[in-house]
């Protein structure tokens, strides 16, 4: 669950290394296909109804979308 207040992540959810590694991915694959302006950002806002912040992530690589990982 994201906090009310602030800008961050909660660090309490340990990176499991192939998360990172696709979320890497999908940054690459993302800016490859839509660039990496504002306008990208809000392409993909309305292509998936997600926060403008949540786009910055998927995009930085920092964090990827969430979703079904069982078959990881």
């Amino acid at each position: 669950m994201l906090p009310k207040t602030g800008k961050r992540f909660p660090r309490s959810q340990a990176k499991r290394p192939e998360r990172q590694h696709l979320a890497i991915e999908i940054s690459k694959a993302l800016r490859a296909e839509l660039g990496g302006t504002h306008q990208t950002v809000k392409t993909i806002m309305r292509w998936t109804c997600a926060s403008e912040r949540t786009i910055k992530n998927w995009l930085d690589g920092s964090h990827g979308p969430s979703g079904d990982t069982s078959s990881m």
